[in-house]
């Protein structure tokens, strides 16, 4: 049986629906680049960042015949992340989404219960995509966390005066935390994946995998793993988790443009991309984009 008609909510979903659609048209956007930067959101473009369709966004911003969204939490993130001057845009949102839903907008909306930390390599080249959504627990004590991951090389990049292509070859995607381990079962545990490599190293997986006609990564590694289960090292232990894409030195791939000098611009750029400014790791390798979810919200004692 499907779900019964909802009239008496259209003009709340129009509302919703008038939102989204104004956000786009504006090119709204919540990873702290500059406003004046922003360009309108495309369908394809938006839905590439919530992971949904492009008819999915067609029927969110459509006035007429809007279709509410089944999770608005992708929406906020990629529209207003955590930045506190959008925190007041970014809850209106989510009370027109209630309200769209038939939830009363009294009722208040609960904060999220954990903060994440974004940072990303995008000063001199977009690579790496990586977004975590907010972890929820399971019945086991357990934490999911939800995660998307994209990687393309930039093929228009100006390090230094040198016009390039930087993509990378294999690379990490790496789990820390001192309170929780990924599961057993899992990519970062070592289970075999189509698009990861051999690793000893635990919370690690060597991403290999999907690549273009130039051995660079290229596409969705973990398209088919969208969380990653964690387990608490310690009963009640809590504190931080980064997510990292980690590249070691000749893990990038620098092509230049115009000239068959390779092997000077490769040592030029790859001088600059491995400057102190950019995050290291201790065994050296560049962090291309991390995100931390940090502890869930302590209540005050009484």
């Amino acid at each position: 049986m499907g779900r019964r008609p909802r009239p008496e909510l259209k003009e709340a979903r129009a509302h919703l629906a008038f939102m989204i659609d104004t956000a786009l048209n504006d090119g709204q956007r919540g990873d702290g680049t500059r406003p004046r930067s922003w360009q309108p959101w495309t369908n394809t473009g938006f839905a590439d960042k919530v992971v949904a369709s492009e008819s999915d966004v067609r029927g969110w911003r459509n006035r007429n015949n809007p279709v509410r969204p089944a999770n608005i939490l992708p929406i906020l993130r990629v529209l207003y992340g955590d930045i506190p001057a959008y925190a007041q845009a970014r809850n209106d949102m989510l009370i027109a989404w209630r309200s769209a839903g038939g939830i009363r907008s009294e009722e208040p909306a609960p904060p999220p219960v954990r903060a994440i930390e974004t940072k990303q390599f995008s000063e001199l080249a977009e690579i790496v995509d990586l977004s975590v959504s907010q972890p929820t627990p399971d019945n086991n004590g357990n934490l999911i966390v939800p995660f998307t991951l994209r990687i393309h090389p930039d093929t228009n990049c100006e390090v230094d005066g040198n016009s390039v292509e930087i993509g990378i070859g294999p690379a990490y995607a790496v789990i820390e935390s001192e309170q929780w381990k990924p599961a057993a079962d899992t990519v970062f545990r070592g289970k075999p994946h189509t698009y990861t490599g051999k690793t000893a190293a635990a919370g690690t997986a060597l991403l290999v995998g999907p690549t273009d006609d130039k051995g660079r990564l290229d596409g969705q590694p973990l398209a088919d793993t969208p969380n990653v289960t964690l387990e608490p090292r310690a009963q009640d232990a809590d504190g931080p988790i980064e997510v990292s894409i980690r590249v070691a030195r000749e893990g990038f791939k620098v092509t230049p443009h115009g000239h068959a000098d390779v092997t000077g611009t490769q040592k030029a750029v790859l001088d600059a991309l491995f400057a102190d400014s950019f995050p290291r790791d201790k065994k050296h390798r560049l962090k291309v984009a991390s995100e931390t979810v940090r502890s869930r919200a302590v209540k005050a004692t009484e």
